[in-house]
């Protein structure tokens, strides 16, 4: 899954340092789990690598086994971050 991140306009970038906007970690997880309509009930690693800024592309690279999800972030082929969390599947 390929998301291109909004410009530093956005609501989103304001709060975590205004003046470097960059996309904060939660936000990071909440958008895969937006996208599956996830609702995460233990995050069990979360490593943020390198900084994700406005209007990067990044990409979710997931796996899933039973109720956890593996994810690798990716932005310009380089991994920067990585998360693995437990959810339950709403519908």
């Amino acid at each position: 899954m390929s998301v291109k991140l909004a410009s530093c306009e956005h609501e989103l970038f304001k709060a975590h340092f205004p003046t470097q906007p960059l996309l904060a970690g939660f936000l990071l997880i909440d958008i895969v789990a937006s996208v599956l309509k996830d609702e995460v009930s233990k995050i069990k690693v979360a490593k943020f690598i390198a900084p994700i800024f406005p209007e990067d592309v990044i990409v979710y690279n997931i796996k899933t086994e039973e109720n956890t999800r593996s994810i690798i972030v990716k932005k310009e082929s380089k991994k920067v971050s990585e998360v693995r969390y437990e959810f339950i599947k709403n519908k």
